[in-house]
């Protein structure tokens, strides 16, 4: 049964993969970003 819808299920995970990428890209951003403020404001 996969084989006939391999199409819409590699489109799928192709769709769920790019946003897991966008997500921890945005994540790894956002904590250089933290990093970089609490350096420049020692406390």
């Amino acid at each position: 049964m996969a084989g006939t819808h391999i199409t819409a299920v590699h489109d799928e995970i192709t769709h769920y993969q790019l946003c897991a990428v966008i997500a921890l890209g945005a994540l790894g951003a956002a904590l250089a970003l933290r990093h970089l403020l609490r350096c420049r404001h020692p406390d």
